[in-house]
């Protein structure tokens, strides 16, 4: 046998590059080099550390998602929580319950009106006032504030207790939050809004006494409307209909058999959300047939005060003349919320609701409900901003009666868009604030 020579590896390297070279091809060396490891310098970057820094961050972190979410403070001492953190971040020790309810509480506080007070620096800005009652049933006023944009910001919350809400009291309180607005977030506030109640209409023609030409008042659209879909309800019909929606939500054989039956969920209206009677009175209707199917088959199983009812075809029928009647006072509604609505869509929203009730040959009391609750939502503020509104230029607003100084305001505006030098145009265009001016 012939001996074969031992290559050394990078004799076989040279000896590949040589073969290779004489085909024309170039060499791939990168088979036989050996991998450089990256050189371990020092003990600590085999450990996670969590600096100072970084743990009160984490910890602010924590008490937002916290506060956010509405979230107990003691689920922060969950077991499974602190679990959780470890496996995240190992050696880092989150927040107790006692830091979330204070200190931290405090630092995000702070942190979101220092944010508050650079957004609204120099801005103009709509006030809203409410009354509400907190968690331990104490009355509080909150204040907030909107910005063009439609941006809203809780700015104070009042304590009330011990103090009746007289009109002269809240006149005062909102003058004072006014004050308190303007020096602590330095913007400008130049109407106040409020809900309808006795007091708080009261309480607007105070303040703008007490103010004069320097704050517009005015009272909720949106409050308004939701009042005047409880004026046009037809007598006794929300109560039998909610009686059956809760029958057949609520126990558990008829909802089971409703299910079976192809049915689809049956909505119970709730007072704070105003477009749920709508809502309900529309799952009703288009249950209405398997209702009366399920009664039918499962006659022994139904309770025949409801089974009566659901075949009472009175009541079916007046639930749909309701539901029209409501209809348009939910797209209404519902226009009104955007957050891009400003108060002259007010003056638009109002007349076309009116129009959609005629059309649809609602009785008389209905329509001079909706004239009532027109003359509370709509202020000559809003009449203004509608006229100068370059999407409205108040077409509308020669279709209803309005005070004698109003339709000659009206005539004066409407002949002024019509002018026919197109400078002059232009100019209204551009800046259609003029129009209050010239």
């Amino acid at each position: 046998m012939q001996d074969h020579p031992i290559i050394a590896e990078n004799e076989s390297i040279d000896l590949v590059a040589r073969s290779t070279a004489l085909c024309g091809e170039v060499p791939d060396t990168s088979l036989f080099a050996k991998e450089k490891r990256p050189r371990i310098t020092h003990i600590g970057e085999y450990v996670m550390k969590t600096s100072k820094s970084e743990a009160e961050l984490l910890d602010l972190q924590i008490a937002r998602y916290i506060y956010a979410t509405n979230t107990p403070f003691i689920a922060v001492e969950h077991p499974e929580f602190m679990k959780l953190i470890k496996m995240l971040r190992p050696g880092y020790i989150p927040p107790n319950r006692h830091d979330i309810g204070n200190k931290l509480l405090n630092n995000v506080q702070g942190s979101l009106l220092d944010t508050c007070r650079k957004t609204l620096e120099d801005k103009t800005v709509s006030l809203s006032l409410d009354g509400w009652s907190n968690v331990h049933n104490e009355p509080v006023v909150c204040v907030s504030v909107t910005t063009d944009k439609g941006e809203t910001f809780l700015t104070e919350t009042i304590d009330t207790s011990g103090h009746s809400h007289t009109s002269e009291y809240l006149a005062e309180l909102a003058a004072d939050a006014i004050t308190s607005c303007e020096i602590n977030f330095r913007c400008h506030v130049r109407n106040v809004v409020t809900d309808n109640a006795a007091n708080m209409a009261k309480m607007r023609r105070d303040l703008q006494k007490k103010i004069p030409n320097e704050i517009l008042t005015y009272g909720c659209s949106a409050h308004l409307l939701n009042l005047l879909a409880q004026d046009v309800q037809i007598t006794g019909i929300k109560e039998q209909v909610v009686q059956i929606v809760k029958y057949f939500r609520h126990t558990h054989l008829p909802a089971a058999r409703h299910k079976q039956a192809g049915g689809n969920s049956l909505v119970i209206p709730h007072e704070i959300r105003w477009n749920t009677l709508t809502d309900c009175l529309n799952s009703y209707i288009s249950n209405w047939h398997i209702l009366v199917q399920v009664c039918e088959e499962y006659r022994d199983e139904i309770n025949s005060n409801i089974g009566n009812k659901v075949k009472n075809y009175s009541i079916k029928r007046n639930a749909e003349d309701l539901f029209i009647r409501l209809k348009p006072i939910s797209v209404a509604l519902d226009r009104i919320q955007r957050e891009n609505a400003i108060i002259s869509d007010t003056v638009e929203v109002w007349k076309t609701l009116y129009e959609d009730l005629l059309s649809s040959q609602q009785p008389a009391h209905v329509l001079r409900k909706v004239d009532e609750r027109a003359a509370q939502a709509i202020s000559p503020a809003h009449y203004s901003a509608n006229l100068i509104d370059p999407r409205y230029r108040g077409r509308k607003l020669t279709e209803k009666k309005l005070p004698m100084q109003w339709n000659i305001f009206i005539s004066i505006v409407q002949m002024q868009w019509r002018l026919s030098c197109s400078s002059k145009q232009d100019m209204i265009l551009s800046n259609p604030t003029c129009l209050v001016t010239m």
